[in-house]
């Protein structure tokens, strides 16, 4: 971060998650001052493995994603807003509830994390594959219409979400969550086998999803830095790709009203 010529320091603490874990954390941040900012603009990734995977997708993807948007958005015209750098320390646990430390750490410790206007965090389960947009803060709807304008290929489902939440794993969105932020989360999840094994390595990582991470950090980053975040809540919206990368995007109150159309037409037919 200091090469790329970004203010950065180490938030060094102690920190303790419900129920039963604990740890002194280093999380690394890094702040790109904007022109006038209204509230930061947050790109999050966590910087630890686990004991027995080297980590390259996990989550060394979005660490080197969030470094090349760094890097790309200094080159560039700055930025409205101001852009915070998270990467967080002990994310892994080795079942749910146990991890999350750096990120309870940055939410609930941090000044900065006041600041927070949208929040952006990006992980996998795997080391393949697009990476998908897959849960978001309560009442989504401005930030759903403002990622289907940002260029930056967002392949997504409303129901995404829901199953995620079933599933007996977590991120350090979760940490982000409880603290009100608001905010998406993304993940690449193919090539599960390997995901927390020693095969996350270079050797297995697919550099074109690399690639779709650094378009997600660097195209939102930029989006949102130049848009007033004072007011980012909106009624939930539903969202799919019905072909490719396009975004289908209208308010939960239309679910009943298509519902009743498509089955009309359905019989019609």
């Amino acid at each position: 971060l200091r090469n790329l010529g970004v203010e950065s320091q180490i938030q060094r603490t102690t920190v303790s998650v419900a129920p039963h874990t604990a740890a002194t954390v280093e999380n690394v941040i890094g702040v790109i001052k904007g022109t006038a900012s209204t509230r930061a603009v947050a790109l999050a990734a966590h910087y630890d493995s686990v004991p027995y995977g080297p980590g390259a997708s996990d989550d060394g993807m979005g660490v080197a994603a969030m470094l090349e948007a760094a890097r790309t958005i200094k080159a560039g015209p700055p930025l409205k807003n101001d852009l915070l750098l998270v990467f967080t320390d002990g994310e892994e646990g080795f079942k749910r509830g146990e991890g999350l430390r750096g990120a309870v750490a940055f939410a609930k410790q941090h000044p900065l994390a006041k600041e927070v206007g949208v929040m952006l965090n990006f992980d996998c389960r795997g080391t393949t594959g697009c990476v998908y947009m897959y849960e978001t803060s309560p009442n989504n709807g401005w930030l759903i219409r403002e990622m289907a304008r940002a260029g930056c290929r967002p392949v997504a489902s409303s129901f995404m979400g829901d199953l995620s939440r079933k599933m007996p794993t977590g991120s350090d969105f979760e940490a982000f969550l409880d603290v009100g932020m608001e905010g998406l989360n993304f993940a690449h999840v193919k090539g599960v086998t390997r995901y927390h094994t020693m095969l996350d390595d270079t050797r297995h990582l697919d550099k074109r999803t690399l690639q779709h991470h650094g378009e997600y950090a660097f195209k939102l980053a930029r989006h949102f830095g130049n848009l007033p975040l004072d007011q980012v809540s909106a009624p939930d919206a539903v969202f799919f790709n019905p072909l490719g990368s396009l975004m289908m995007v209208y308010p939960v109150t239309w679910v009943w009203p298509l519902n009743i159309v498509a089955l009309l037409a359905a019989l019609a037919a």
